[in-house]
């Protein structure tokens, strides 16, 4: 019988991890493995698929991966390293949510592989992002627009250190064009937030999206 997956997800925003940057020393320490109860996450800022967009398969793919690790033999084998980035004296999960989850669901107890990110976190959100777009569970269009509304935004301008491939990719995305020249479809603190926005709905029907 297929366990009650559990999703690991928490309020952190991007805001919170800017003052958490800012105010906290980052530690300097590179470990090859930590407990799960230290790897923290921050799904709004890292996940870039959008919450409520095609939950069963998302769910499906967790359960695979819970399976993978119970039809295994002791001793069991972990999956590939989750990617983690220190902000101040905290790690935060950049890639690898539903590996975590299925690590939750399962119940593993000891610790697992992790690859630390040496970028900071604008680094880290583009990383996280460019890391989605290749990976199995495919983005669908509402969750890649959502992506490259982010990336373009006024707020988060492409700097330095942002490859031009990944910011090209994300302006060529149906209708952020028309949302950088129209601001009063931008978002705002009060603006609706996710793909039911009637602002979101607008834009993207005027792109033909």
């Amino acid at each position: 019988m297929s366990k009650k997956v559990i999703r690991k997800t928490s309020n952190v925003n991007d805001a919170a991890l800017e003052r958490l940057e800012k105010i906290e020393p980052r530690r300097e320490d590179t470990p090859s493995k930590l407990a799960l109860s230290d790897i923290h996450v921050a799904d709004k800022v890292f996940q870039w698929r959008l919450p409520d967009e095609d939950v069963l398969a998302d769910t499906r793919f967790v359960q695979e991966l819970v399976d993978a690790l119970e039809v295994q033999e002791p001793p069991l084998q972990p999956f590939e390293p989750l990617l983690v980035v220190p902000i101040g004296q905290r790690f935060f999960l950049v890639d690898g949510h539903h590996r975590l989850d299925a690590y939750a669901t399962f119940g593993w107890k000891e610790p697992v592989p992790v690859e630390v990110f040496p970028g900071n976190l604008q680094d880290a959100v583009l990383e996280a992002w460019k890391r989605n777009a290749h990976n199995k569970l495919t983005m669908t269009k509402a969750s890649r627009f959502e992506a490259a509304w982010k990336l373009v935004s006024p707020d988060n301008a492409p700097h330095e250190r942002q490859t031009e491939h990944a910011y090209e990719h994300a302006k060529r995305a149906r209708g952020v064009r028309k949302a950088r020249e129209c601001p009063h479809l931008g978002r705002s603190a009060n603006a609706p937030q996710g793909p039911g926005s009637a602002q979101r709905r607008r834009l993207e029907a005027s792109s033909g999206a």
